[in-house]
């Protein structure tokens, strides 16, 4: 998405550090470290489901609804009784298997100039058939 709207992306975004009025700075949560990165708006940021912790509801809210009823339904207080229409049965879609991707730890760590960097990542990515 942010490659088709020509803007900055910013992946694994742990935690906002800083928001100026033209950039803001973040934490990513990379696989061996965790980097900081400043960046110009407008930008696209993905998060990681641990970013955002609910709030849990106030005293005076978890007081006020203590006593309510919770309406219970079943499947007799439907008006359509085909079993066919509801639950698995009546899912257009079915989950074949659940599994954990495969992790790949292989990494290569460079310290080189910028311009070995730069000839050493071109021809791994043409080694890679990339390019």
């Amino acid at each position: 998405m942010a490659e088709y709207l020509k803007i900055p992306n910013v992946s694994n975004v742990k935690r906002i550090v800083s928001v100026e009025d033209d950039a803001i700075t973040v934490e990513m949560d990379m696989a061996n470290t965790v980097e900081i990165a400043r960046v110009k708006f407008p930008c696209l940021l993905s998060v990681e489901k641990d970013i955002f912790m609910p709030r849990l509801p106030s005293y005076v809210k978890m007081r006020a609804t203590k006593g309510k009823e919770i309406k219970v339904m079943g499947f007799s207080s439907l008006k359509d009784q085909d079993e066919m229409k509801y639950g698995l049965n009546g899912s257009p879609t079915q989950v074949q298997r659940i599994f954990h991707p495969e992790s790949n730890i292989k990494r290569e760590l460079w310290n080189d100039s910028a311009e070995e960097l730069a000839d050493k990542l071109f021809n791994k990515i043409k080694e890679s058939k990339f390019v």
